[in-house]
């Protein structure tokens, strides 16, 4: 398989403007073929109160290594002084590995690579096909003419000689392909094909061997151990060594380190067989509760899951630098008609000197300082909005956010993830006289509760509380509404938006603060007139 997408990256420094004219836009393309993965730092995912995985002991735990994989092990011998470091990745580390964007080549790739396609939860990352595919407006060639599926890709470390091992299970239905390889030109590692579980193929350098399970791999979690040496590749599955046909040839047994891959996608080439039909087969995913390296040599790296995010409050300068403007299109399905159709841009964001953040709602497209516009007419697309995306991530504690909504004729949102996969919402629709209302979302699941006052008209403190069972919102204190079913797992971004909901209008919410305390940890002082509680 040929892996290599493109995506784009907006620099955020040249986005957001203080009181002054638009800057430019900067944008850059970046090849990610054998692109090692990025970690978020500081802004990682923390671990949860019960991510160790709950399946079978004798499948999952890796310190139970049965003798005859030890004896494998003893006897692969690595060449390279600088080989990779080991580790193992939960579920909630894999969520940090590099997401991809855009597509590959139909017809072998049916399926567009979507962020929100992948999900976190009960203690397994979760790469999701389906027949939603994701807005691309970077990827045009990626669209739904030629990518009807969603599908899922994620990009991770480097690995070599050694153990290669997993507890997964794959994704079902006709043509979906579930891929874990290391890849770099020739590859080393499994691939399934959803319409026959009993079987995996291992891909060996550019040789492919067949291997016969005895079981159908989609209906349960099961550990999968690659041994991959120098001119040597076994593979062991619950600690049992399977036979591969054809005899491996050591000439095919790559002889470099490489970059680890995992995707799920529905194929449309010939030798995937029969489509996928997703009014029977839809949603499908691929369950993972852990992926690790163990190099030659070496003794098992011990599975943890990343720190938690820090604590942090962001008013007046902190605004400034740790929120970003969204820069991008969304074109109308239907001619216009459609109130998705949007032009996110950067000049609707403006810092104010008292150091507010002031997000425009209208139906002004402006041009940049070069006289092109953000999104162009032609595409139906006449509306303007304003959107910051927060540098931390979010995860188990409570956010509260000191916001004035805008005015009719907007509403504005704050929003954890992705309301159509996995998310968490406060979205206000200010419409000029009483009752005011916000909608309460987690997921797909939408609750409404009525507001005492204008949100327009005043600041106000809305709060989300979130622990591993229930997710809680809070407005000036007082709990509005709570959620037990559904609960996201996953550290989630957050931002703010305000978005045009008439024509031939124009609104402003205006963003004060934004704090996180993770569960159990001292709140972070905010600027002045923050209230800590």
């Amino acid at each position: 398989n040929m892996y290599c997408m493109s995506t784009s990256e907006n620099d955020p420094k040249s986005m957001m403007r203080v009181m002054g004219p638009s800057c430019g836009h900067v944008q850059t393309l970046l090849a990610a073929c054998g692109a090692i993965a990025t970690v978020c730092g500081g802004h990682a995912p923390p671990s949860t109160h019960a991510s160790t995985p709950l399946h079978s002991q004798a499948v999952v735990d890796r310190q139970t290594v049965v003798p005859n994989l030890k004896m494998a092990l003893h006897h692969v011998t690595a060449s390279l002084s600088n080989e990779p470091p080991g580790f193992c990745a939960l579920a909630e580390t894999l969520d940090t590995w590099s997401k991809s964007d855009g597509c590959n080549s139909a017809p072998q790739f049916l399926s567009a690579f979507c962020k929100d396609h992948i999900v976190v939860s009960g203690g397994s990352l979760s790469l999701i096909v389906d027949n939603h595919t994701c807005n691309q407006p970077s990827f045009p060639q990626c669209g739904p003419t030629t990518h009807p599926f969603g599908g899922a890709n994620i990009a991770g470390p480097s690995v070599y000689y050694g153990n290669i091992s997993t507890v997964m299970k794959p994704a079902a239905g006709h043509s979906v392909t579930t891929g874990l390889v290391a890849y770099n030109g020739p590859s080393f590692g499994l691939g399934f094909n959803g319409a026959d579980l009993t079987k995996v193929g291992l891909a060996v350098g550019n040789g492919h061997y067949n291997v016969a399970l005895p079981f159908n791999a989609g209906k349960g979690f099961h550990r999968y151990d690659m041994i991959w040496g120098n001119g040597t590749a076994e593979l062991y599955v619950d600690g049992i060594q399977m036979s591969m046909t054809p005899p491996l040839k050591p000439s095919d047994v790559p002889t470099t380190p490489m970059n680890l891959m995992i995707d799920t996608y529905a194929c449309g080439a010939s030798w995937c067989g029969a489509q996928l039909d997703c009014a029977t087969e839809c949603p499908t995913a691929t369950a993972i509760t852990y992926v690790a390296y163990t190099p030659a040599g070496t003794a098992e790296v011990p599975c943890t899951n990343p720190p938690p995010p820090p604590a942090f409050c962001d008013s007046g300068a902190q605004l400034a630098v740790a929120w970003t403007p969204l820069d991008e299109c969304h074109k109308p399905p239907n001619n216009g008609t459609d109130r998705s159709s949007l032009a996110y841009m950067p000049d609707h964001v403006i810092i104010t000197p008292g150091g507010e953040i002031e997000l425009t709602a209208s139906d002004n497209i402006t041009e940049d300082s070069r006289g092109h516009w953000y999104c162009s007419k032609v595409f139906g697309i006449s509306q303007g909005a304003g959107l910051v995306t927060g540098a931390s991530l979010i995860h188990y504690g409570s956010v509260s956010v000191m916001l004035k909504t805008a005015g009719a004729g907007a509403t504005t949102s704050i929003q954890l993830g992705d309301l159509n996969a996995t998310g968490v919402g406060m979205t206000v629709e200010a419409v000029g006289t009483a009752p005011h209302t916000v909608k309460l979302q987690v997921n797909a699941v939408v609750a409404t509760a009525t507001l005492a006052f204008d949100p327009s008209m005043a600041t106000h403190n809305y709060t989300v509380v979130w622990t591993p069972d229930n997710i809680t919102f809070q407005i000036d204190g007082h709990v509005v509404h709570t959620v037990v079913e559904g609960v996201p797992q996953g550290a989630l971004a957050i931002s703010v938006s305000a978005v045009p909901t008439t024509v031939n209008g124009c609104a402003i919410a205006t963003l004060t603060s934004v704090a996180y305390t993770p569960t159990a940890t001292t709140p972070i002082e905010c600027g002045v007139g923050w209230p800590i509680e």
